[in-house]
């Protein structure tokens, strides 16, 4: 009687064992589909913050994304002159500094003038004096490149140098 005592008693601690094995497996298995689920609705969402991205682009008070100054090739095709100016930081929400060396007015008259970068909504480019006169209009064409429009025909284009 003693032998099958502990035959028996034996079977029901290994019994117990795998209880307590398969429900740690089960809760372990279930913590994880929990997780994988909760992990899966997060990023069906769609929206999600990227700080790393979301911190690299500027944008200034009202919104708007804040371009970093540049300089410019600026070249007449007619008198195949060149010289390099360039466009500054923001001073209102669509206005930049500019500024341009003496000897741009060999490319264009009244070059080194130019005090303002206004880009209008429609895309086009405004270039004024201190006085806020503008000197030239500009039109993006492919690219980096921008080319007149106003006066007609003075053939000057605008090109951004790479930093």
């Amino acid at each position: 009687m003693f032998a099958d005592e502990y035959a028996i008693s034996g079977w029901g601690r290994r019994v117990k064992a795998y209880i307590i094995v398969l429900t740690g497996g089960f809760l372990i298995a279930g913590v994880a589909v929990a997780g994988v689920y909760g992990w899966r609705q997060a990023d069906a969402s769609g929206a999600a913050f990227d700080p790393v991205v979301s911190g690299s682009i500027r944008v200034n008070a009202n919104g708007s994304i804040i371009a970093p100054p540049a300089e410019f090739s600026i070249s007449n095709t007619v008198t195949k002159t060149t010289c390099i100016a360039e466009r500054g930081g923001t001073l209102q929400s669509r206005n930049r500094s500019f500024s341009a060396p003496r000897e741009c007015d060999d490319v264009w008259p009244k070059l080194s003038s130019i005090r303002s970068w206004a880009q209008e909504e429609d895309g086009s480019v405004t270039l004024a004096n201190g006085a806020g006169q503008p000197v030239l209009t500009l039109t993006r064409k492919k690219g980096l490149v921008y080319e007149t429009v106003r006066p007609a025909g003075a053939g000057i284009a605008l090109q951004m140098l790479p930093e």
